[in-house]
């Protein structure tokens, strides 16, 4: 890594890890604390939780490799999180702004985990990240902007794997673009046993950037919870089928 990386060390459930990130960055450090101390994340005070996890371990056992999709991964501790807790995941980390990523793949590493330099969109293409008014943490990517980024779908994604893998976590913090993800119809929610994703509308006031998403959730049988700045949606459609 280059010289203006330094290695940050932490446990993390009895567990010595490290992580990369740049000393005169202070998001970089302050999310591997939020994601590793305070647990942004964290969902197993929930039932929701036990049925999941039972989902996981019986797919599992069945031979099949669950995915994680990380959309807005920064610099991949949000990745390295849920590998933690789950291990002999598939991740796809899509981050649009290249220095991240290359940090996200350095933290990865060692992992079955590919980072796609990329912003998650409603359609394949091309679609522009500003890197002069938001932070390496708060990058936004949308319609207009002074650096064009490759614009990648979810079922474009999902074909990227191989028939093994099932979708599992789909955890998307794009900074307010969740409104132009989900200004379409997104039937590939259903695809996934839980869905977290941070909405916006405490940075955009009156753009109603989580309308979208809420009309699309909406068509389907999720269990919506709220922790902090994180919504987390269950699908009762797949995972309460552990249940019976």
């Amino acid at each position: 890594m280059e010289n203006s990386f330094v290695e940050y060390r932490f446990a993390f459930k009895n567990k010595e890890m490290k992580m990369v990130g740049r000393p005169a960055i202070a998001s970089d450090s302050a999310i591997i604390s939020m994601v590793f101390q305070r647990e942004m994340f964290a969902f197993s005070q929930w039932e929701q939780a036990r049925v999941l996890n039972e989902y996981f371990n019986t797919q599992c056992k069945a031979g099949r490799k669950p995915l994680l999709m990380d959309a807005g991964a920064n610099i991949g501790a949000a990745s390295l999180y849920f590998n933690q807790l789950y291990p002999g995941l598939k991740t796809i980390a899509i981050e649009p702004d290249a220095e991240n990523a290359q940090m996200a793949t350095h933290n990865l590493a060692g992992l079955d985990a590919q980072v796609i330099l990329g912003a998650l969109g409603k359609q394949s293409g091309v679609m522009y990240i500003n890197d002069v008014d938001f932070s390496p943490i708060a990058y936004r990517v949308g319609e207009a902007g002074n650096k064009a980024v490759a614009s990648h779908t979810v079922p474009e994604l999902l074909s990227s794997c191989d028939a093994q893998c099932f979708p599992f976590i789909l955890k998307i913090d794009i900074e307010g673009g969740e409104d132009i993800v989900f200004s379409g119809d997104a039937p590939w929610l259903e695809l996934f046993p839980l869905v977290i994703i941070e909405l916006h509308d405490w940075m955009l006031p009156f753009q109603n950037s989580s309308r979208n998403f809420y009309r699309n959730v909406a068509k389907y049988e999720f269990d919506i919870l709220t922790q902090g700045e994180n919504t987390f949606c269950f699908n009762k459609g797949i995972i309460n089928s552990m249940q019976m």
